[in-house]
């Protein structure tokens, strides 16, 4: 297993990002429920965010964000 650092760019539409939110925090949960998450947080200027994942390899990090 190795980690993976990954950085998440929000897109401009502010509505439609705040819309996705509750979603985005379920699955957010699964992973950190199946081990998956290590750590999730927003940038302080609010233009995305880093997310930090354990897999196996780059293609399972994909596989996890399909």
């Amino acid at each position: 297993m190795a980690l993976f650092a990954l950085e998440w760019r929000f897109p401009p539409e502010r509505e439609a990002r705040l819309e996705m939110r509750p979603q985005h925090r379920v699955f957010l949960e699964q992973l950190r429920a199946q081990g998956r998450l290590v750590a999730a947080g927003p940038w302080s200027d609010d233009s995305g965010a880093l997310i930090i994942l354990v897999a196996e390899d780059a293609a399972e990090v994909e596989r996890l964000l399909e």
